[in-house]
């Protein structure tokens, strides 16, 4: 989905002072180079220099400016205090750069985000938080928190220092008589050796004061002495929250419907996840405090814990819950694609104004992830403007390009011809498949023309689907050819989406002489969407088979690649591949598919067809409302609505449930305008 707004925002109101501005911008710089510091710190190796000092005075510089971005104390005091603390900050990496030279990018993000709380402090203004108010229970919707609480605190783990080599001995004088040397070498050797049981006796004493204290203590009821100790009331409600976030992660990762599951049930699986949300909130600021540490002490880099630090901070009224979940995607990395992609979920769903200034911020980041999140996240919350979407679209990084495509097509972007034509001979496999994409649904002249010379090159699984839907009789009958030549699940795809007529005896034959079950299936399909036919098997299913695609993946995984289960286990110890699950699925039982077709009336061979009618736009909506189809394909049939009808109304697969239902309402009117010619091919031209 896309909403353009008429300019760059700030996500706050427009009546607010330019001092107030001014000064967000700078602390928004001034956070960016304490964050990177601060992970600086967390990276570097250990040394005889003691970086636990630097990593307190940026955890002091990094509260104190979010306590004056959210006004929670006086601003001047807190800037004042967050730039000294910068400051001390800066000179103990300095001191530490003479040790450890790799430290100097740190030592320059400290010196620059110093700069910055000075000029934050040369424009001040009061806070901006509104009066804390009781907690809202989230409603099929997200509710932005507002509790009473302070600002929660960076986690920078860094290690102690390692110690000082010892000195070197003294060399023996040669001049001295043997018996005397002899002397000074055990006389220096039994020091050695003092001191190291001087040390050894240290550790066991402390090792024996730890026992003995365990065994006198006196343990509650119900406990042992020892290591099960009572928990604290705040370590009782930090494994609450632990609890809590796990459920978020596990939840975000099930709100995709699985293959038969209708996409009005995930209805529970989001009460779940955001009474979840509402929950760790309620905990108060000993469960919210510890989210940062939830992330970073998982065992591995697991992406659904962004996914659930994303929501939670942007749940939050406040830059510091957006803080948070800033430092959990350095920890995780937002190069991988898994981690990307989850961060940017839980941005897009969670309710903070906050998060558009944030993703401003990264438009502009050096790392092209953190640009292509922006714009995708934008778009998705309707924020994006025509002329970010325009300078994404112009970036060289083939991330950011893809993430741009579609919604400088959507939003009518006059920048996109021009730039399809650059973008024809790419060499990313992404770019060229939002590329097939934009053409079409940007109205680019000679769209389907230049996509239909990429049939039957390595580049026609992305123009198969855009041509299908776009294109007229003779594009269409021109993949029927194709797939008489051979037939692939890309291409049997696209005939159950392309509507000819003279596809129905193709994909018979599939399914009567076909020996690979997965075309046979693709095929069942097809027929299922151009005639409706109520024939269906309970049908044993691959356990891998059951979890459909990401909305922006293709339907047809790269073949013989491993799961990611098997791909990270140790050979030896290798995950088995699961029970199959049972669906129920169209028949792949060519006899059956025969005999009801000779049953029925012959289609009429030049109207397209879909769902056994002439095709119309309101078919495209009912199937999107009412079907029980995949992600995927449902992303495919909005794109359609809006090739048919000339509309781009906002709509996306992974918003919430209630969310989609007011989307699909409000393009009931444009799909019933867009159906006064049944069966007809082509695409609409764009309205507005």
């Amino acid at each position: 989905m896309i909403g353009i707004t008429s300019q760059a925002g700030s996500g706050r109101s427009e009546d607010q002072a330019p001092p107030l501005a001014e000064q967000l911008e700078a602390l928004e710089l001034a956070l960016k180079g304490l964050h990177a510091c601060g992970r600086a710190l967390v990276m570097a190796p250990r040394s005889v220099f003691d970086l636990r000092h630097a990593g307190g005075a940026c955890e002091r510089a990094i509260v104190a400016a979010l306590d004056a971005y959210d006004g929670r104390r006086e601003v001047v005091t807190s800037l004042t205090e967050a730039a000294a603390a910068a400051d001390e900050l800066g000179a103990e990496i300095d001191r530490a750069v003479e040790v450890d030279p790799g430290l100097e990018p740190a030592a320059d993000w400290a010196k620059t985000a110093a700069g910055w709380l000075r000029k934050a402090l040369a424009s001040p203004s009061s806070g901006r938080l509104p009066i804390p108010s009781p907690l809202v229970a989230s409603m099929e919707l997200p509710s932005l928190h507002r509790p009473a609480r302070q600002t929660l605190h960076p986690v920078f783990v860094i290690a102690p220092p390692v110690a000082p080599p010892p000195a070197p001995p003294l060399p023996v004088d040669p001049s001295l008589p043997p018996a005397e040397r002899l002397a000074l070498v055990k006389a220096r050797a039994k020091e050695r050796q003092a001191a190291a049981e001087e040390r050894r006796a240290a550790r066991e004493a402390k090792r024996a004061e730890g026992h003995k204290r365990a065994q006198v203590e006196e343990p509650l009821p119900g406990f042992v002495a020892g290591k099960h100790r009572a928990l604290s009331v705040d370590e009782a409600v930090v494994e609450r929250g632990r609890r809590c976030f796990e459920d978020i992660a596990a939840l975000g990762m099930m709100r995709a419907p699985q293959l038969g599951e209708e996409w009005r049930t995930m209805a529970t699986i989001d009460a779940r996840l955001l009474a979840a949300v509402d929950a760790i909130v309620g905990l108060g600021p000993a469960a919210l405090g510890a989210i940062e540490r939830f992330v970073v002490d998982a065992p591995a880099k697991d992406p659904t814990r962004g996914f659930a630090a994303a929501i939670i901070g942007g749940s939050l009224e406040g830059r510091d819950g957006l803080a948070v979940l800033e430092r959990c995607a350095a920890f995780l990395g937002m190069a991988e694609v898994e981690n990307a992609r989850a961060v940017g979920e839980g941005l897009a769903l969670a309710p903070s104004p906050d998060i558009a200034v944030l993703l401003r911020r990264w438009l502009l980041d050096e790392t092209p992830a953190y640009r292509a999140i922006a714009i995708d996240v934008l778009a998705r919350r309707g924020e994006a403007t025509k002329v970010e979407i325009s300078r994404a679209l112009a970036d060289d990084a083939p991330e950011v390009i893809a993430a741009a495509l579609i919604p400088a097509a959507l939003a009518r972007v006059p920048e996109l011809s021009g730039r399809a034509e650059e973008l024809l001979t790419h060499s990313s496999d992404d770019v060229m498949a939002a590329l097939a994409w934009a053409l079409v649904l940007g109205e680019v002249p000679f769209a389907v023309s230049r996509l239909r010379d990429w049939l039957g090159t390595p580049r026609e699984e992305h123009a198969l689907l855009p041509v299908a839907l776009a294109g007229e009789r003779d594009d269409v009958e021109g993949i029927v050819q194709l797939a008489e030549k051979k037939m692939t699940k890309a291409r049997i795809t696209a005939l159950g989406y392309g509507g000819a007529v003279s596809s129905l005896p193709l994909l018979l034959r599939v399914l009567r002489d076909g020996k690979d079950d997965e075309l046979k299936l693709a095929a069942a399909f097809a027929l299922l969407r151009l005639t409706d036919a109520p024939l269906f098997d309970d049908t044993t299913i691959a356990p891998e088979k059951i979890d459909v695609p990401e909305p922006d993946e293709p339907d047809d995984p790269s073949p013989g690649r491993a799961s990611v289960a098997k791909r990270i286990s140790d050979p030896r110890d290798l995950p088995s591949d699961g029970s199959p699950d049972r669906a129920v699925l169209p028949s792949v039982d060519a006899g059956r598919w025969q005999a009801w077709l000779a049953e029925r009336e012959p289609y009429p061979e030049q109207q397209r067809l879909r769902r056994g009618k002439a095709y119309t736009p309101a078919l495209s909506l009912l199937e999107l409302a009412d079907y029980a189809v995949t992600p995927f394909e449902r992303t495919v049939l909005y794109r359609e609505l809006v090739l048919k009808t000339g509309d781009a109304l906002p709509f996306d697969v992974r918003d919430f449930v209630k969310v989609q239902a007011a989307r699909l309402d409000a393009w009931a009117e444009p799909a019933r305008r867009g159906s006064s010619q049944p069966g007809s091919w082509g695409r609409a031209r764009r309205r507005g």
